[in-house]
Formats: structure tokens, sequence, C-alpha cells
């Protein structure tokens, strides 16, 4: 009875061992808001984001984009001030009255040139991707620029077409390295050009900021808002669709991206080989009683 007992302890231990290798772990989601800030306004001074009367980001200068931070949900004011300024100062722009919602995301722009600013709020998507897929926004941010196709080197469609000022493009495209021209709407003037290697499972932003006549010259930002879920390598070759990703196994542990078995897989063998010793255990303490 006694070896029962001993028995059926290491198998519950056993068991215990195997099921926690093999469980997922979660965090709560706390209904958080982030927003971060940009001056794309070429020419104009750094500047103090206040929100509420409160000083919120400091010293915001073109071309930066700050991080993001994490203010309630809710109804918010909004005022812009020159770096370093009496918060009674006037303001440079109208203060702007926005609203924040759980568990979304934002980026406040400043658009235009001093002294006609104006501050937009665009709601950013940092939900997980298509399956070997980078997502990538584009903004238009050049006040004198025209209206811009997006187009990728060696590929005969653009997936931006005449993108006009403050205008937004959205694209979903299969990791890896690209070069994307951005070409004067319906001609091949190339304005500017980007290359960039996308990961898979990321998301990005590209901000086209400058002047074309005039100084600051003319160019675009790159910016990594998140990777919300596992990354692949996708150094894959334009043109070349990649290896379907078996389902049951993390994107980041299939045999295509180098491990032989996935992390599932390793818990499962662990467990058992830990039952194994076990059952082994027990045999040969038995026999040796018998003795």
């Amino acid at each position: 009875m006694k070896n029962w007992r001993n028995f059926g302890l290491a198998f519950g231990v056993t068991l215990f061992v195997l099921l926690g290798m093999g469980a997922p772990s979660t965090q709560a989601d706390g209904g958080v808001v982030h927003v971060r800030m940009m001056n794309a306004s070429p020419g104009s001074p750094p500047a103090d984001v206040y929100l509420d009367g409160n000083l919120f980001f400091r010293n915001v200068s073109f071309p930066i984009i700050s991080a993001y931070e994490q203010p309630a949900a809710g109804n918010h004011t909004i005022r812009i001030l020159p770096a370093g300024s009496d918060p009674k100062t006037p303001a440079v722009i109208p203060d702007v009255t926005t609203v924040f919602e759980q568990n979304k995301d934002y980026t406040l722009i400043v658009f235009g040139k001093m002294p006609a600013l104006e501050v937009v709020r665009l709601e950013d998507n940092k939900m997980p991707t298509e399956q070997n897929k980078a997502r990538v926004r584009f903004i238009h941010a050049s006040p004198d620029a025209p209206g811009l196709d997006l187009c990728v080197v060696g590929q005969a469609n653009c997936f931006g077409s005449n993108l006009g000022y403050k205008g937004t493009a959205i694209a979903s495209l299969t990791g890896g390295p690209y070069s994307i021209d951005l070409r004067q709407s319906g001609t091949p003037n190339i304005l500017g050009n980007i290359s960039i290697n996308l990961e898979c499972g990321a998301v990005y932003t590209l901000v086209a900021i400058g002047v074309i006549n005039g100084e600051p010259r003319f160019g675009i930002i790159p910016v990594k808002d998140a990777t919300p879920g596992p990354t692949t390598p996708c150094n894959i070759p334009l043109g070349i669709t990649p290896t379907p990703v078996n389902k049951l196994c993390p994107p980041n542990s299939v045999p295509e991206c180098g491990a032989l078995l996935s992390p599932e897989a390793l818990a499962l063998l662990g467990g058992v080989g830990l039952f194994v010793l076990a059952i082994g255990f027990m045999v040969v303490r038995w026999q040796f009683k018998k003795l």
C-alpha cells in the first residue's frame, strides 16, 4: 500500500510539473490609454504639451515622436505652448478638446507651419498582424509636398495613391527588406525614398516631414510602433511566399525558423521524462525491498 502511495505522489508531482510547463502565461489588461506626441511642423520651436492644465509632454522638437504616456481615459483639453514658457502664456494653437478611450492608442500630431498650426489625433492600430505580415501606416505631414504615390521598388502596384497632406495610407506587407519610393502622384518623379527591413508581426509608422522647397528638407521618418505578437526572421526575398507556419506552434519556434521542436513539445517530452524517472525510482526501490 505504501508503494502505491509513493507512486501516486510521484505521479501527482509529475502531472503538476507537466501542466505547469505547458500552461500559457496571461497578463490582465488594465484598460489603459497610450498617447504619444509628434511635432511635424517644420520651422516651429520645441513645444510643451499640457493636458488639462498639467504638463504632459516636455520639449517636443521637430520632428520628434515621443514615447507613449498613459493618461486617464475620458475627455481632455490639450494646450500647446513654446517649450519652457509659463503655463499662462497664450497658446500657439487654440486649445483642443478630445477624448481618449480605454484600451486604445493615439498619436497627436502638430501639422502646418507657424502661425497656422493644427493638432490632429490619430488612432494607432497595434493589434496583431496577419501571419508573416507587417503593417505599415504612412502619414503625409509635409505642408508643401504634392499628392504622393507610395510605391515599392520592383513592384508594379503602389499601396498609396494620390495621398494628400495630412492623409494616411495603410498597407499589409510580407515581412522582408523593402525600398519604398515617394513619387509625385501620377508621375515617375521621385521625391523621397526609404529602405526598411520589416519584421513579421511588427507595426510601423512612416512619416513624410519637412518641405520640398527650403529647410528642413523633405524626408521620411520610420517608427516601429509595436510588436504585438511573436515575430519570425523575415529576410524573405520580395515576391517569395514564406513557408506556412504550423498553427500549433508559436511562429518563433517552427522548424523553418531554426527550432527543431516547439516549446509545447519540449514541455511534453520533459514531463514524460520526469514521469518515467519516477516510475523507475519506484521499481528500483521495490526490488531492493524484496532482497
